[in-house]
């Protein structure tokens, strides 16, 4: 998966954003609720029959590269839905709408609100205590059992989080990117569950998503 982000001016906090919400409306046909579910999730289970070792993906931003490695032999069903998602164009035109300085960046809702999915939840695959929530590590974001979708988080510094998130892949280059990022301006919006501003004020888009070989 290689995906692109770029930086607009915070005057701008959410360009582009209706763009996502619409494409997420046309791609509701394939992938999203109503007439897409079933074939969706079948596809998704299919998928998962194919998927045996390491998977790469790219994320280019405006600070730089970086490299992660998903391993689908930790959490094989969070991969194959990622990877899925992915190659249907999913996260494409979307933004890591959370960035929490010294905890974490989130991103794939195509709302850009916190609060929206694929159309279907995946199982709950959880680290055992050997894997921690390290820095540069890549989980699932969750609202509680049975909520795993498509919003994922990169952890931005080593944390104590409870073995509550599905661990599904680790930054392999590029770390130091993630220090970029925090700097990015913040605002508070109304959807956010954080006490403190964790809306970027720049916009961070991912613009394509394409797997890699």
């Amino acid at each position: 998966m290689h995906i692109s982000a770029s930086l607009a001016g915070w005057s701008r906090p959410f360009r582009g954003l209706t763009a996502a919400y619409a494409k997420s409306r046309t791609l509701g046909t394939r992938i999203h609720p109503f007439r897409g579910l079933t074939t969706a999730h079948t596809r998704w289970r299919t998928l998962g029959t194919r998927i045996r070792g390491p998977v790469g993906v790219t994320m280019s931003t405006s600070c730089g590269d970086i490299g992660i490695r998903l391993d689908p032999s930790l959490a094989p069903e969070t991969v194959n839905s990622f990877v899925f998602l992915a190659s249907e164009g999913y996260f494409d035109g979307t933004v890591l709408h959370r960035i929490v300085p010294g905890f974490i960046a989130q991103g794939g809702d195509q709302t850009a609100t916190g609060t929206g999915g694929p159309g279907y939840v995946i199982p709950e695959e959880f680290p055992p205590p050997t894997v921690p929530y390290d820095r540069g590590v890549l989980a699932m974001a969750n609202a509680g059992p049975g909520t795993t979708g498509s919003q994922f988080f990169v952890m931005l510094a080593d944390g104590s989080l409870p073995l509550q998130y599905s661990i599904f892949g680790w930054i392999t280059e590029g770390l130091e990117i993630l220090d970029l990022l925090q700097e990015v301006p913040l605002g508070q919006s109304p959807t956010s569950p954080d006490p403190m501003p964790s809306t970027p004020l720049e916009t961070i888009s991912i613009n394509e998503g394409a797997i890699e070989s």
